[in-house]
Order: C-alpha cells, then sequence, then structure tokens
C-alpha cells in the first residue's frame, strides 16, 4: 500500500500554525492583564498623595503672608506626585502649638524662632534657606532697619533712640525687632528699659504710618520695607530717614543692623525622609525667573545658610534656648578635672612666685622710668623722640604745650610734616633739608635755629638739639629738644632797633645810615649801580626853637620826617644824622632823578602848615645833593653833599644844590 508523503506535510503545516495563534491569543491576554494592573497601580498611587501641612510665620499679617506663600505651595502641589502641600499662617505662638500637636509637617519662620525650636526633638534640621528677591536681583540676607522721620535732626545717631517712643511690629519679629535690639544693646541701649515705650503694631505698614503720623518717634522694619512701600507710592519719597545707614553687597537695600541668613525652612522630625528630600528637590529647582517666583517675590531657595551670627544675637539679648545658664555644681567640677585642678593649683603657686619675683624687678625699673618721665614732664623745653623714618614715638607735656597740640595727634606722625614744614617766610622747608632727618642719615648732632608752626597757623622761632641714638653701635632714631625763643628774638629786635633808630623820629640814626652808606658805595664799585646823596636840614631852625619852644620844635622835625618817609622808596635810606641835619641814600637812582626827588620833598615841607595855639607858621629846609662815585668813601661823599648844602644857605636857603 503506498503512502501519500505530501499529504502529511501539508497537515504539519496547519498544525504549526493553529498553535502559533493559540499562543498569540494567550500572550495578548497577559499583556493586557499587565496593563491594567500598571492603569490600576497609578490610579492608586493618584488617590494615595500624602497630606503635609506648611506653617508660615505672619510677620506681615496673615492677609500678606498668604498673599506671599500661596503661589509657592501651589507650584509645589503642581511639581510634587506624591505629596500634597496645605498652607497655614500662624503666629509664633501658633506654630509652636502645632508642633507640639504634631499637626505641623514643615515649618518656615525667623532665625530666632528657630533657634528655640530646634532644641526639641521634633525638629528634625533645616531644610532649605530662603533667598529673596528685589527687581530680578537675589537678597539672600535679613536685615533690620531703624528709622525715623527725615525732619527729625534731634534723632541722628543709635544714642539719640534713648528716651524715644519705639513702634515695631512685634518684640518676637527678628528682622524688625530683634536685629535691632541687639544693635542697639552693642550701642550701649538696652530695649525695653532704655526707651521710653515700645508699641507692638503687628505689621511693617502699621509701623510705618506710625512714624510718619508721629505716634512713635523711631520705627524698627525689615530692610526693603521703606524702598518697597516708597516705589508702590504708599509712602512720599524721602518723608523717612534710616539711622546709621550702612551696606552691603549682599543686601540690596539700606539697613542698620548687620545682615543676616534668610528664613530656614524645616522638617519636623515625623516626616518621612522621602517626602522631604521631594519637597527640598522641588524649592531647589524654583528658577528665580519662574512665575511662581515673581509672584511670591523670591529668588529661590539655597541649601541651608550658616546660622551662626543668628546664635550671637541670641546669646547676646539672652534669647531661648539661651535665656538659662546650665545647672553645674562645685562638685561636679572636682569629679570632672580634679587632676587638672590639681595641676593647675600647682601652677599657680610657681606663678604667684614667678610673679612677685617679676613685680620686684618691674617697680625697680617702674620706678627709674617714673623718674625719668618726671624729669622730662617737668622740663620747659619741648623734647621727642623720632624713629628711624622720622615718625614720633614720644613727645613731652611741654612739647605740646609749645606747639598747641595733642599727643594723639602728634604719634606715629611725621614732627617735620605736622610744625615743621615751612620757612617763616612760608617757602617750603624740603623734608631732605631738615635737620632731624640729616641726623638720622649720618648719626651727627645738629644745632640750629628754626621756625616751628602751631596747628592754628601760628609760628615761633626755635632752638633745636637734634641728637642721634645709638643702641648697639645702631641708629634707633633721634631725639629732639626745642626751646620757644620769641621772647629772646623780641629783646634782640629790641635792641636792634635801639642801636639803629632815633628816638625821636623813628628815622634810622647816624650809625646805621654810614653802614648802609658803605654797602652803597660797595654796590657802585662792583655793579656799577647809579646812587645819589643829599644831606638837608632846617632853614632858622635855631628861631623855631626860640619862639615856639623845644617841643614845637621836636614836632617839627618829626614832620620833616614823616614827610621824608612817605616819599622814601623801600631801597631808600632815610636817617637823621645831626640835630636838624637829615640824610637820604637813594640807591639805583640817576643824578636828575635825585635832583627832582629833593625838589618836590622841598615843596611839601615849605607847604606844609605848623600850628602853634591858633597861630601858624611854616618851615623851609635847604639841600645839598652829591652822586656816589666809585673811588668815593663815606667821608668823602658825604663832604661833598655837605658842601652842596652849605652852598643853598648861602644861596639864600630854601633851594637845592649839588656837587
Amino acid at each position: 500500500m503506498e503512502v501519500d508523503l505530501s499529504y502529511f506535510s501539508r497537515l504539519k503545516w496547519v498544525i504549526v500554525l493553529i498553535s502559533a495563534l493559540c499562543l498569540a491569543s494567550v500572550a495578548r491576554g497577559v499583556f493586557a492583564q499587565a496593563e491594567t494592573q500598571d492603569v490600576q497601580a497609578q490610579s492608586s498611587t493618584q488617590s494615595a498623595k500624602q497630606n503635609l501641612v506648611l506653617g508660615v510665620f505672619n510677620y506681615l499679617g496673615d492677609e500678606v503672608t498668604r498673599r506671599q506663600y500661596t503661589p509657592i505651595v501651589e507650584y509645589l502641589n503642581q511639581r510634587l506626585t506624591h505629596e500634597c502641600i496645605q498652607l497655614e499662617v500662624l503666629s509664633q505662638e501658633a506654630i509652636k502649638a502645632r508642633m507640639e500637636a504634631g499637626t505641623l509637617d514643615f515649618v518656615t519662620t525667623n532665625p530666632t524662632q528657630f533657634l528655640s525650636l530646634r532644641q526639641s526633638d521634633k525638629v528634625a534640621g533645616v531644610m532649605a534657606s530662603l533667598i529673596e528677591s528685589h527687581q530680578g536681583r537675589p537678597a539672600p540676607c535679613i536685615a533690620g532697619v531703624i528709622f525715623t522721620r527725615a525732619n527729625r535732626h534731634d534723632i541722628q545717631k543709635l544714642a539719640d533712640v534713648s528716651g524715644r517712643i519705639v513702634a515695631a511690629p512685634g518684640m518676637d519679629n527678628f528682622g524688625a525687632f530683634r536685629t535691632q535690639q541687639y544693635e542697639l544693646l552693642k550701642a550701649g541701649i538696652h530695649l525695653p528699659q532704655d526707651v521710653r515705650a515700645i508699641r507692638e503694631l503687628k505689621t511693617h505698614e502699621a509701623v510705618v504710618q506710625a512714624v510718619l503720623e508721629y505716634v512713635a518717634d523711631v520705627g524698627f522694619v525689615r530692610a526693603g520695607t521703606l524702598e518697597n512701600m516708597e516705589a508702590a507710592g504708599r509712602i512720599p519719597m524721602g518723608a523717612l530717614k534710616v539711622i546709621a545707614a550702612k551696606t552691603h553687597p549682599r543686601c540690596l537695600y539700606t539697613h542698620t543692623t548687620p545682615t543676616y541668613p534668610g528664613w530656614p525652612l524645616f522638617a519636623l522630625s515625623h516626616v518621612n525622609e522621602r517626602h522631604v528630600g521631594h519637597v527640598a528637590a522641588a524649592l531647589f529647582a524654583l528658577e528665580a525667573n519662574d512665575p511662581t517666583a515673581i509672584k511670591a517675590g523670591v529668588y529661590g531657595y539655597s541649601v541651608p545658610r550658616d546660622y551662626t551670627r543668628v546664635e550671637e544675637l541670641a546669646r547676646g539679648l539672652r534669647l531661648p534656648p539661651y535665656d538659662h545658664a546650665p545647672e553645674f555644681t562645685v562638685w561636679d567640677v572636682l569629679l570632672r578635672w580634679k587632676e587638672l585642678l590639681l595641676a593647675g593649683l600647682l601652677s599657680v603657686v610657681v606663678i604667684i612666685f614667678l610673679s612677685l619675683s617679676v613685680f620686684v624687678v618691674w617697680r625697680r625699673e617702674h620706678q627709674a622710668r617714673q623718674f625719668s618721665q618726671l624729669i622730662l614732664t617737668s622740663l620747659g623745653q619741648g623734647v621727642y623722640h623720632v624713629d628711624t623714618k622720622g615718625r614720633c614715638r614720644f613727645i613731652n607735656p611741654s612739647a605740646l604745650r609749645l606747639l598747641h597740640t595733642s599727643e594723639q595727634a602728634v604719634l606715629g606722625h611725621s614732627p617735620h610734616a605736622l610744625f615743621h614744614h615751612h620757612y617763616v617766610d612760608g617757602r617750603i622747608y624740603s623734608h631732605e633739608d631738615c635737620p632731624t632727618w640729616k641726623t638720622l642719615q649720618d648719626g651727627q648732632v645738629r644745632k640750629s635755629e628754626e621756625w616751628f608752626w602751631r596747628e592754628n597757623g601760628e609760628g615761633f622761632p626755635a632752638e633745636v638739639l637734634v641728637t642721634p641714638m645709638i643702641n648697639n653701635q645702631v641708629m634707633d632714631g633721634a631725639v629732639v629738644i626745642f626751646t620757644d625763643i620769641s621772647e629772646r628774638k623780641r629783646m634782640e629786635a629790641q635792641l636792634v632797633e635801639l642801636a639803629t633808630t632815633d628816638a625821636l623820629t623813628g628815622l634810622h640814626n647816624r650809625r646805621y645810615f654810614l653802614s648802609r652808606l658803605v654797602e652803597g658805595i660797595a654796590r657802585v664799585k662792583r655793579f656799577g649801580e647809579n646812587a645819589c646823596v643829599i644831606m638837608l636840614d632846617c632853614d632858622h631852625f635855631k628861631i623855631v626853637n626860640d619862639t615856639y619852644g623845644h617841643a614845637v620844635g621836636d614836632e617839627v622835625l618829626r614832620g620833616l620826617a614823616e614827610i621824608l618817609r612817605q616819599n622814601a622808596r623801600q631801597t631808600d635810606v632815610v636817617g637823621r644824622v645831626g640835630g636838624e641835619e637829615f640824610a637820604v641814600l637813594l640807591n639805583d637812582t640817576t643824578f636828575e632823578f635825585a635832583l627832582d626827588w629833593a625838589e618836590r620833598v622841598r615843596h611839601m615841607v615849605a607847604g606844609h602848615v605848623y600850628n602853634v595855639g591858633g597861630e601858624g607858621f611854616f618851615v623851609t629846609i635847604s639841600l645839598g645833593c652829591a652822586a656816589l662815585n666809585a673811588d668815593d668813601s663815606e667821608n668823602s661823599v658825604l663832604l661833598r653833599a655837605d658842601q652842596a648844602l652849605y652852598q643853598a644857605k648861602l644861596n639864600g636857603r630854601n633851594r637845592v644844590e649839588w656837587r
């Protein structure tokens, strides 16, 4: 019997096809069931979102604070897939109570309350720090402002806050009270006892209005409050001023206090770490240009800041948790550090012994220094010491008295720059020409007369002795001793005046005139200059004395001297060389000018009327001129002038002659 093989082959392929169709149907069912399970799982997850409560301190009041944080909460709820955040705006007391009751999961508040709350085991730790925004720029710091009205000229500095009425949102507010309280404490003002009253007005806006309406003298607000209210047109521009205003690169607003880190956002210990991580990641992802950030007025959140400065503030103000000292007994000290205390006791004994020895040596040296200081203080002379760079390291009281200055103004500065900077005629005194500086360079003793200047612009002559200080053959500066020689110079000037001046007329006397005449002849010989001498005396002067008396005669001589003085140039020399005889040296003068000068003087004298008892009389003079020659001596030129004068007498007086 023959078998048809092609039939079996076709049957095999039919069976394979049927098996493949069955396997595909089974796979489709499995995949559909898996997809259904995924959808159910996702739906189950969506319906199982964890509700979490965020508590926010209402530092701006409930309404404004809620308006600021609502966009942030809405942003978190859009971004989080496993959590749903609910916003609660609370007072500080309510935050603490809700934490104790366990009905809060996250809290953001000011730094001082955070320091107090973190002592509780309910606080897990800071998740992030708030960065506020100002015109699109980050403002990561909190600072306080102390302000008053711009027209309060009696309140200019922190000390002026004492005794005033202060307005603040609340005495627990960090940026609007605690920072200002600490800054005033450092200035010596304790709140509340050192002010007249503190008005707690709940909101920053109420504080500003209280100051504007004269309800309070001074206001405390957070930095940025005044600028934002001015920008919004809610207060007049320039109506307020910040006391002790300062700026900081990380703070965009004018402020009074130092800057502190922004508000912390922290989780409570019962919150699952997975939720904490999700919320923190969402906050860190908030960009400054995000509509949520712009609407909330924040720049974003950063990793937790350093709150050490806040701890210093809390300690300084004795705020919780630093308001109570820990209990610690003497027995605790003995048990814990007995070995250290024993070693310390032995050290104290050794230190006392060494201290007594050092004290004995110090006392001897101190007494010696006191004696030396007493000598320097008692000296009537000024004494100061400069180092090798010319800076003053010591100055005694006599020097300070003579210079009309203070020790603080001199020590550490250059005496040359302070009171030795110009000559008496106003020329600049070069530092290199100063005798003190020269002594510092070459170690030589110098003595000279100098001119010192006081702070008020007065000056005085001083005799100066500069002595180098050599220590172990090394220059260690210089000691300058100076004496005010004003009185000596005045007496010398008086002696010179007495020796060179005619007592009756105030003109130069014969001796001084002759000395100047010798100088004039020397200039004629050396430089070929022109000069003339004029001799003159009063005509019939004896008749004036006999008729009106010697007192009137003296008055005539003084009047003649005044006319000569008025007509003389600065380079001319006028002297009284005899009873009624005068001489004039006209330097750098032609003979023609001398004759004109003599005629002018003669006319002036002849036209001058002298009154005696209502009766007037005139006086005339005769003058003789002589030009100086290179071969002249003082006697020869005076002789020629005197001969010309004699010729004028012979020719009728009241005239000018020359030789």
